[in-house]
């Protein structure tokens, strides 16, 4: 389980069909084995060295992620699976990305920036007005819906800009999508139960 909250960031250093490795500089004690959301989607440690931390990537989360777009040193959002006892300064997060959404516009005013975002309608359904959203792994609230054009904005602060990759991104940009949890196992209960 992860929150959304970033705390450090990774350069990528190598990708191909199946592997990805990416450069983490921290403090936390990682062992093979364990989780880390990278960009928002949870992939295994399978190696360590040095700051070189090791994923295997199945063809899925190649499909369904941002993953295979991404080129040799972008900067990748980096969060360790959350600890009981931690705080939940975000929300529940699983790391599965659900698909990618499109960049569609940046625009900065006097407390920050605002970001829209196109869904596919398979995810859009999932989204609601100040409902949580993952985007590259980072928990944000929907502050505006256009439902005709699958559309809505995240308002972003200045911290959240800075300390994330949502600096590096550009209108066109693909981000990861990560719907809130509970609204996805809501609809999935209704949709059984009308059936």
């Amino acid at each position: 389980m992860f929150t959304g909250i970033i705390k450090h960031l990774g350069v990528l250093k190598k990708i191909e069909k199946n592997h990805i490795i990416i450069e983490i500089h921290h403090k936390q004690n990682v062992e093979i084995g364990d989780s880390i959301a990278c960009n928002g989607v949870c992939l295994t440690v399978v190696k360590i060295e040095n700051n070189l931390y090791s994923f295997d990537l199945a063809q899925e989360t190649l499909y369904k992620t941002n993953l295979s777009q991404l080129q040799i040193n972008d900067i990748i959002n980096i969060e360790f699976a959350a600890r009981f006892g931690d705080k939940i300064d975000g929300h529940i997060v699983n790391g599965h990305v659900y698909g990618v959404g499109i960049v569609e516009n940046i625009t900065q005013n006097e407390n920050g920036w605002i970001f829209s975002f196109t869904l596919p309608p398979e995810i859009f359904k999932y989204i609601d007005y100040k409902a949580s959203i993952c985007i590259n792994g980072i928990s944000l609230t929907i502050s505006n819906l256009n439902i005709q054009n699958h559309n809505f904005e995240a308002n972003i602060l200045p911290f959240t800009f800075e300390h994330t990759n949502l600096q590096n991104l550009k209108v066109g940009n693909h981000v990861n999508i990560e719907p809130d949890i509970f609204a996805i196992y809501t609809m999935g209960i209704m949709k059984r139960n009308i059936a």
